[in-house]
């Protein structure tokens, strides 16, 4: 059996480009000087971290999560769904009344507006009378907006109510702050937050004060949840949503407390394994990705990363499914954007203080994954000196990470899992370097085939290195 001899460190940033862009503004010595000795190869990305981290770690194409509901739309076989038609039947002969539950205006790898629509569409033709939609507001100025352009697709369709309204901050925490996930529910469950007539007046007046719609407060029109009522809860990406889907969902989960109304939950996905809650889209089980080959060959991972990217170096790397194995170690770095924006830094320097630590201190030779968030994030804030100084922060990050992997006679690899434009492949180790082009597929065979290990059949990716 092939065993790892020495550690092996596979560094995944988001928005770090091949060429160009404000990364030719900053100062990245460690990463300039990887690229003389190594060279790079330029790859093709991914429409967002999510997919490329799948990507990579599956070393193959996946479907995305969004792709498969948005394809299921299309075809319409969403509104056959069993799951779903049964839930809107009852909703229909007045058994239960209807919430949706989902971010609204957010990026398509956590929701789409189109999936509310979808099931009001669905809800409408089978009778249904009233819905209530608890919209989740995503990180952008113009929420109102957005929320406004939602609000005449529900004039269109002819059902659904907005009722009540809050950022992704206090909806989608994922990082176990219960007090602002408890804000959430005690907004969908018990009406509690600032009274409003009309939601989008009210986060207009927010927005007017310089609060994105991430951070936007719980705002309560009307249309709280009782005993016996249905929820769909619309977004895909689980780790997002599984707080507040426990707090609502699960009997005496530890979440908010007090008493909670008894609802029927449905799922997009499968948020959490444990739950037992129906779902519409279940997950699709990728077999033999890098993490699952490692691990059954005896070889330890250790996946590190900030709240951020938690999923991305977990979850979205192993497959997209929930993968646990006794030689696989999850590292949460501690870290909180405060209210209102986020710093350059973010928790990379936590990050990598937490992966040389491990380097360090691992007795036995294993794979270090690890997950930078802090360019890709700071450059979709618009804000360019500070993208320029992420990319420097997490600069210093990776050069410690190599040098610490290094001293204990490993090798490295950083890729980019997405970017505007092409994405770097670099492979820190002797040898003859990489071949020029390829895509992310082709990481996950490229690292077997440098540690010495067969690559398996589903991954179709290529070896990239040279001879």
């Amino acid at each position: 059996m092939t065993t790892l001899q020495a550690p092996f460190a596979l560094i995944i940033l988001d928005g770090w480009p091949a060429e160009g862009s404000l990364l030719s503004k900053a100062h990245t010595p460690y990463y300039d000087s990887f690229v003389a000795k190594h060279g790079a190869a330029k790859l093709t990305g991914a429409a967002n971290a999510e997919m490329g981290h799948m990507v990579i770690g599956a070393g193959r194409d996946v479907p995305s999560m969004s792709s498969r509901i948005a394809g299921s739309i299309n075809d319409g076989s969403f509104r056959e769904i069993a799951t779903l038609s049964e839930a809107l039947r009852r909703a229909a002969d007045g058994s239960t009344s209807l919430h949706l539950v989902g971010m609204i205006g957010g990026p398509d790898e956590r929701s789409s507006a189109d999936v509310a629509i979808e099931v009001l569409r669905s809800a409408k033709a089978v009778g249904v009378g009233s819905a209530s939609l608890h919209c989740i507001l995503d990180a952008v100025p113009d929420a109102a907006e957005r929320l406004e352009e939602f609000r005449g697709e529900l004039e269109k369709v002819g059902l659904g109510e907005i009722a009540t309204v809050c950022g992704r901050h206090f909806a989608m925490d994922s990082a176990g702050n219960w007090d602002r996930t408890a804000r959430a529910f005690t907004m969908i469950a018990f009406g509690e937050g600032e009274a409003a007539e009309d939601a989008i007046a009210a986060v207009r007046a927010h927005s007017g004060r310089g609060i994105s719609g991430e951070f936007i407060a719980p705002i309560v029109v009307g249309g709280t949840l009782s005993d016996g009522d249905t929820v769909i809860f619309l977004n895909h990406r689980a780790d997002e949503m599984r707080q507040l889907v426990r707090s609502l969902a699960i009997p005496e989960s530890g979440g908010a407390e007090g008493a909670k109304p008894k609802i029927e939950a449905i799922c997009m996905t499968e948020y959490d394994r444990d739950f037992g809650l129906p779902m519409l889209f279940p997950p699709i089980d990728n077999e033999n990705t890098l993490t699952r080959v490692l691990t059954e060959a005896g070889v330890p991972v250790i996946q590190i990363a900030e709240p951020g990217r938690f999923a991305h170096a977990t979850l979205f790397i192993d497959g997209g499914t929930i993968f646990e194995h006794p030689l696989k170690t999850k590292i949460a770095v501690p870290y909180n954007a405060p209210a209102g924006g986020v710093e350059p830094e973010m928790g990379s320097f936590k990050t990598a203080d937490a992966v040389i630590r491990a380097v360090e201190e691992s007795a036995a030779r294993g794979m270090f994954i690890v997950s930078f968030a802090a360019p890709g994030m700071i450059e979709e804030l618009g804000n360019d000196d500070r993208t320029v100084e992420a990319f420097q922060f997490v600069d210093t990050c990776i050069g410690g990470i190599a040098e610490a992997v290094k001293a204990a006679a490993g090798s490295a690899a950083i890729v980019a899992a997405t970017a505007d434009g092409d994405v770097p492949f670099l492979l820190i180790a002797e040898g003859p370097g990489l071949e020029s082009t390829g895509t992310l597929a082709d990481v996950a065979p490229t690292v077997l085939g440098h540690l010495g290990f067969d690559v398996p059949a589903e991954m179709t990716g290529s070896d990239l290195r040279k001879g």
